[in-house]
């Protein structure tokens, strides 16, 4: 039983020239492309099938325990809106719409929605840089958990914790569109998750418990 624990900071400052595969997976559709470069990863399409998509490793990207609270920063820009959307979602473990969704196309413009669905922003044809923070607070004996998300230090409002965790984040589009036209290009720079405390690794009592010569903890179904 491996179990993948938020046992530090999810940090990615893109200084490679490859998505970190540690961290990162990734789906690249024919005439897609996911580029790393300058601080910053890029994901855009010249065909109308298909986008790319990346996503964050789950369980290593959030903690599990909502008692640890966090704070995610990540600064991102739409380099070009054209034709059909794509977006940045803090995906939700326990709902189908995400946290916080960050999208933009040319029918509704930039759009910062929390959650996925709720506008709190619009800021049509904005293609500049901006930076985010998604703070999560955890709930206390006298007070509900909440999330706040930040644009450029600014507020944009709350949401309670209840029956929502933070899983992964993802980036770009995996619906198959035809027929709509050129896709929106985004491109997203320096993600850190920052962790009021790390997570710990837990096993059953029941199980056999050793580490490995990488660090890796391991639980094994003991001997009958």
């Amino acid at each position: 039983l491996d179990i993948p624990i938020a046992s530090s900071n999810f940090l990615d400052e893109f200084n490679g020239g490859s998505l970190d595969t540690t961290k990162w997976s990734y789906i690249i559709p024919p005439n897609g492309s996911v580029i790393v470069a300058g601080g910053e990863v890029t994901l855009a399409a010249n065909d109308t099938n298909g986008y790319p998509i990346v996503w964050s490793m789950p369980g290593i990207t959030f903690p599990y325990d909502p008692s640890i609270g966090w704070t995610l920063e990540w600064t991102m820009r739409y380099p070009n809106i054209t034709g059909y959307g794509v977006f940045f979602r803090v995906c939700d473990l326990q709902n189908d719409a995400a946290i916080v969704a960050i999208k933009a196309n040319t029918a509704d413009g930039y759009t910062v929605e929390m959650p996925d669905g709720t506008v709190r922003e619009s800021l049509g044809s904005h293609t500049t840089s901006d930076s985010y923070e998604l703070v999560y607070t955890p709930p206390t004996n006298t007070a509900a958990g909440q999330y706040e998300l930040k644009r450029n230090t600014a507020s944009k409002g709350t949401m309670a914790s209840t029956s929502r965790q933070a899983w992964f984040i993802a980036i770009g589009n995996s619906a198959i569109q035809t027929g709509i036209g050129t896709w929106t290009t985004i491109a997203v720079s320096r993600v850190d998750v920052n962790l009021n405390s790390t997570e710990s690794q837990t096993w059953p009592q029941w199980t056999d418990r050793e580490q490995d010569d990488d660090g890796i903890w391991w639980g094994r179904l003991p001997w009958i």
